[in-house]
């Protein structure tokens, strides 16, 4: 699979626990933007469908074979729909459950959004405008990743599907009754900003969201605002007690597992949104449409790393 996460592997050089490292810079050259190479992982690990029947999980991950990176890559045959859909549910704004990966592997940017609409619903809701009146184009209000102005950017609500109708950007959640907008808006729009400031994701451009990321760029583009990265814990303890005092503060967390996991529910190089602990669990939701809940110690020996954005 390479629905992926693709974090800065820092950490061995991280000597003491619990010190939060800063993204990597962004570096200006000329008029680009560079970020030191780091490795992009995506998920290798398939899901067997009777694993997925015993969890009752409906939507299986996609063999690598079949993924594509984006609907704009010349040798990928793609149809693109423009949508009508309202871009919330109503007057509920956005939930968690409205992400649903397809088969681009941002799971990077989709974890992040998903985190976001549990915890900072109104931050995605001041991002995206209307501009016409049947709502199939938006206004983006984001950070300029070059000089950290206000930016804008239009983006109409576009869903691509492959030869066999299956998604590319995100789709809808198979179990959802109300299609909405907002997610497949936020893909088109960070796979333009990759064109536009190539370099923050690297030289791909459109591309290049869907080779996996690192959870604090999009994050930082989108909102303005620093999230950090801890490397996991040696105790159980601590873990738990990190994770609950940022969910304390309303603080947005995403996890990123390692290359390889221990169990099926927890791919490998992929990313979470952290919802809370409660007891001896952490609770987490998956952008591939599902929430789960990981005994801590067993989400401990599986993680890599996790990123929190104090949302003040």
């Amino acid at each position: 699979m390479v629905r992926s996460i693709g974090f800065v592997s820092l950490l061995p050089l991280i000597d003491q626990m619990n010190l939060p490292i800063s993204p990597p810079a962004i570096v200006r050259q000329g008029k680009s933007l560079s970020v030191p190479e780091v490795p992009r992982h995506g998920a290798e690990q398939i899901i067997p469908r009777s694993r997925l029947e015993e969890l009752h999980i409906v939507t299986p991950p996609l063999d690598q074979e079949t993924v594509v990176p984006l609907p704009m890559k010349k040798d990928v045959k793609a149809r693109s729909v423009l949508n009508l859909h309202p871009l919330f549910r109503s007057d509920d704004g956005p939930s968690m459950f409205d992400v649903q990966q397809g088969r681009t592997g941002d799971c990077y940017l989709l974890a992040t959004l998903a985190a976001m609409a549990e915890k900072s619903p109104q931050s995605l809701i001041d991002m995206i405008m209307p501009t016409d009146a049947t709502e199939s184009q938006y206004r983006i209000k984001y950070v300029n990743p070059m000089d950290e102005t206000s930016a804008e950017m239009d983006v109409f609500d576009t869903s691509y599907t492959d030869q066999e109708n299956r998604p590319i950007y995100a789709g809808d959640h198979p179990r959802s009754e109300q299609k909405v907008s907002w997610v497949k808006v936020m893909e088109n729009w960070f796979a333009k900003v990759a064109d536009r400031y190539r370099g923050i994701l690297g030289p791909l451009g459109f591309e290049a969201i869907g080779k996996g990321g690192f959870p604090p760029i999009p994050y930082k583009i989108m909102t303005g605002k620093t999230m950090e990265m801890y490397r996991a814990p040696r105790s159980v303890a601590a873990f738990k007690d990190q994770l609950s005092m940022a969910h304390l503060h309303n603080s947005i967390i995403v996890l990123g597992t390692k290359k390889h996991t221990t169990i099926p529910e927890l791919p490998g190089r992929h990313a979470y949104a952290v919802l809370g602990v409660k007891g001896s669990e952490v609770e987490l939701y998956n952008p591939w449409g599902w929430k789960l809940s990981v005994p801590a110690r067993t989400l401990l020996r599986n993680t890599e790393a996790f990123f929190v954005a104090h949302n003040e």
